[in-house]
């Protein structure tokens, strides 16, 4: 990296700045936001991992609700990482058990899901994370059907049923027909995994050129709101590597990256395109 700064240095790339600008991470801040849930409602949760669901339950159940946990996780694992000792977690396994629940049994699990609510004399909050395995064990459409089940089931009471749901796991046309049937809580998560952002009108140009050089999955923001602005609306779609563009990086092939760690840097194309490889195969 070092060879690669002092390159651009000579090619008159911009000028390095070493104070990173933009650090804050948007995730944690839809936890703080728990109190704008509605009783009585479905929420789709579209994140990578179930970070701010889990937030949400924790905060939720710590405010003397009742919890229940549905998930593709093992249960001791669960409570471990995720501290929650208390609450009740059933897993979705083939493996027959007491705190088992078969993913192919969609009417037992939104029996259950009803059975914990009137328990609890309509209140409660049930977070369901598996939607894949659900999906991959029944097919979409069942697992639609088992949703709008659950929906008419809460809506009777006081209850908040949030469902994670993974970057890649629904085509479109379905997560479209999701959204419809649920409430979604917080931004959408954005299908662009990089966002080329000039500093400038005449940039918009150069940011095309590096575009054919990155990912099909790379967008440019050629909107005239200020800077700060877009990058701020990058963040909160948590688009994972944001490109700011102020002049000759075609040439040099150094880039300002602030990429989803929170870290803001300088990166030559190729370590770049290694990023998101990465990034992709971790599934962050």
């Amino acid at each position: 990296m070092g060879s690669e700064l002092m390159d651009a240095r000579s090619l008159g790339s911009p000028r390095i700045s070493w104070k990173p600008r933009w650090r804050g991470n948007p995730l944690g801040d839809w936890v703080a936001h728990s109190t704008l849930l509605e009783p009585g409602s479905v929420y789709l949760i579209e994140e990578l991992k179930p970070e701010i669901s889990y937030g949400l339950l924790s905060t939720l159940a710590g405010s003397d609700a009742a919890g229940l946990v549905i998930t593709r996780q093992f249960p001791d694992r669960v409570r471990a990482e995720r501290g929650l000792p208390n609450l009740r977690i059933l897993w979705l396994s083939h493996t027959p058990g007491d705190s088992s629940i078969n993913p192919t049994a969609l009417d037992t699990i939104s029996k259950t899901i009803q059975n914990f609510i009137e328990h609890h004399k309509g209140e409660g909050v049930i977070l369901v994370d598996g939607m894949e395995y659900l999906v991959v064990n029944n097919g979409f459409a069942p697992v639609l059907s088992f949703i709008q089940q659950v929906n008419d089931i809460v809506k009777e009471g006081k209850a908040i049923v949030l469902l994670p749901l993974s970057r890649g796991v629904l085509e479109d046309k379905q997560l479209a027909r999701l959204e419809r049937a649920v409430k979604v809580f917080g931004p959408r998560l954005s299908r662009t995994a990089v966002l080329l952002i000039p500093e400038r009108p005449d940039l918009v140009q150069e940011c095309q050129q590096l575009r054919s050089s990155l990912p099909a999955n790379t967008d440019v923001d050629d909107s005239s709101r200020p800077l700060e602005g877009r990058i701020r609306a990058a963040q909160r779609l948590r688009i994972p590597f944001i490109v700011l563009i102020s002049g000759g990086e075609t040439r040099s092939r150094i880039v300002h990256v602030i990429h989803y760690k929170g870290i803001e840097e300088w990166m030559g194309l190729d370590s770049l395109l290694q990023a998101i490889k990465d990034w992709e195969s971790s599934g962050w």
